[in-house]
């Protein structure tokens, strides 16, 4: 909000006035209508709307730290949906991040299990089948990596490394190639120090 107290200097004085006051209109809708497109199923039109204004509004810093906390939850629902397309899928991940980015000292605990099953789909052998360019399968690997390691700061303490190791606990044979997709997980998943 201090950078948009900057900016409001270099408007005209008649809108200067207004410029806190819409931008804080902006933002409620945004978070409104992400939740009804969340619950509705409108995903092509009214999420991708909706998280193109949101991607605009971080752009002019019009979001605090509390508002990205009560987003995140909804955004990590819509980028972890299943069959979304994945070059929507990176798009809302990048900007997921930086709305984590944000929340950096906010008080705030995501669920792992959507991003390890993401992770788990785009790394997968059973993707193969499907032909995508390397371009397309680099750009979203970069967007879902970028995305676990920002969101592993708010993954619960107590909870997720318990079921982080339980994930890769058959995965430690010394004679399979199985022992570095653990190595892998462990590195992306377990949670980082939170710093509140």
């Amino acid at each position: 909000m201090e950078a948009t107290a900057e900016k409001q200097t270099l408007l005209p004085a008649s809108y200067a006035a207004l410029a806190q006051e819409e931008a804080v209109q902006n933002v409620a809708e945004i978070k409104r209508n992400l939740l009804w497109s969340l619950r509705v199923g409108d995903f092509n039109r009214g999420a991708r709307f909706w998280m193109r204004s949101l991607h605009n509004a971080i752009g002019l810093s019009q979001l605090s730290s509390e508002e990205c906390a009560d987003l995140a939850p909804t955004l990590l629902s819509l980028v972890t949906l299943a069959g979304l397309d994945p070059n929507l899928q990176a798009k809302w991940a990048m900007t997921l991040t930086a709305v984590l980015k944000k929340c950096k000292h906010r008080n705030l605990t995501l669920p792992w299990h959507g991003l390890y099953g993401l992770v788990d789909s785009h790394f997968s052998a059973t993707r193969e089948a499907e032909y995508r360019g390397k371009a397309t399968q680099a750009y979203h690997a970069t967007a879902v990596r970028g995305l676990v390691v920002r969101a592993r700061r708010f993954f619960s303490n107590d909870t997720a490394v318990a079921e982080i190791l339980a994930v890769v606990d058959d995965w430690w044979c010394p004679h399979d190639n199985i022992i570095f997709r653990a190595q892998g997980v462990l590195s992306l998943f377990l949670p980082s120090i939170k710093v509140l």
